[in-house]
């Protein structure tokens, strides 16, 4: 037996071209079916990726909507109720000092009911802000 050198084939010089790392190795060409293929896929992937972001979306706000929401609009009919009273109280104070003007021909009736329903009102406030508060 010889020792003969055979010729290399053209994968075998590439092969080793590549393993030396003289070039980057051929990548095959796709064909127009395969890129439909993968667009394909990728469209499915980004649809079903937007369909679990909605559906977390949804359990997300379900879960904690009720608490969140919830506490949005009782913070709102809070603080028009509070708003009310600062300002209701002592215009009706206002109102009933100047009827007791009138019954009875005094001044300061007006003022002095209105300091009381300022007073009425702030304590009025305060208590129901308290009872909004122990509630779940």
């Amino acid at each position: 037996m010889t020792d003969e050198i055979l010729p290399e084939s053209d994968l075998e010089k590439q092969l080793e071209e590549v393993a030396e790392g003289i070039r980057a190795p051929e990548l095959p060409d796709f064909d127009n079916e395969t890129e439909a293929k993968l667009s394909t896929l990728e469209s499915q992937a980004k649809q079903r990726a937007n369909q679990l972001k909605k559906e977390h979306d949804f359990v997300y706000r379900e879960e904690r909507g009720a608490k969140t929401y919830g506490d949005t609009g009782k913070g709102l009919g809070t603080g028009l109720v509070v708003a009310y009273a600062i300002m209701g109280f002592p215009l009706a104070g206002a109102g009933v000092g100047w009827l007791l003007n009138r019954a009875t021909g005094g001044k300061d009736w007006v003022v002095l009911m209105m300091l009381a329903g300022f007073v009425g009102g702030i304590a009025f406030t305060i208590s129901y802000v308290n009872r909004q508060n122990e509630r779940p």
